[in-house]
């Protein structure tokens, strides 16, 4: 038997209750697959970013088994860990809840990670550069990672310092206890 999720509605008349099976709501929305090795391949999630937010995700609010049970973490047959949208292994919790993520397409404002600094610095005038995190395979090269707060979390631009801005460089968002932007993975499993 499937289970069923209630949605109400508010109409005119009063409250409407529907019963709808749980599958209809992940069809709808943030879905994967696995490629032939194993990897999960998403579709139809939110990557849009804000500070302190990835699509749906609330850094330091949602938690692990939410973020699991919308799609926005699937398990890796082929690493054996759990992946995120667009982050890979690029994402941390502290105890149950998500609190930082690395990805995303635009920010809400309509940012994009190829965008230059000065749209970014004209779009967020209190960004600030806070760290360099080294390219481990290439002496020389890395990410400058410039950062903004508001009170749900910071929103980290990392900015490939050979000035490449086509596939280098990218967003993460951290929650409010998370103090300093976080390297990640730059490797495969």
């Amino acid at each position: 038997m499937r289970a069923l999720r209630i949605v109400t509605a508010v109409t005119a008349a009063g409250v409407l209750a529907i019963g709808i099976p749980s599958t209809a709501a992940t069809a709808a929305g943030c879905t994967y697959t696995y490629d032939s090795d194993g990897f999960p391949k998403w579709s139809g999630c939110s990557t849009t970013v804000a500070p302190g937010k990835f699509g749906p995700l609330k850094m330091g609010t949602t938690s692990v088994a939410s973020a699991k049970s919308s799609n926005y973490l699937a398990y890796n047959k082929f690493c054996s860990r759990w992946d995120g949208v667009q982050a890979g292994p690029d994402w941390k919790r502290t105890s149950a809840k998500v609190v930082w993520w690395r990805g995303g397409t635009k920010t809400t404002k309509g940012l994009r990670p190829k965008d230059s600094l000065a749209r970014a610095r004209q779009l967020y005038p209190d960004l600030k550069k806070t760290r360099f995190i080294a390219n481990e395979y290439v002496a020389g090269e890395g990410w400058q990672v410039y950062s903004t707060k508001s009170k749900s979390g910071w929103l980290d631009i990392y900015r490939y310092n050979t000035g490449d801005r086509r596939n280098n460089n990218f967003f993460a968002v951290r929650g409010p206890s998370v103090k300093k932007p976080q390297g990640f993975a730059q490797d495969g499993c």
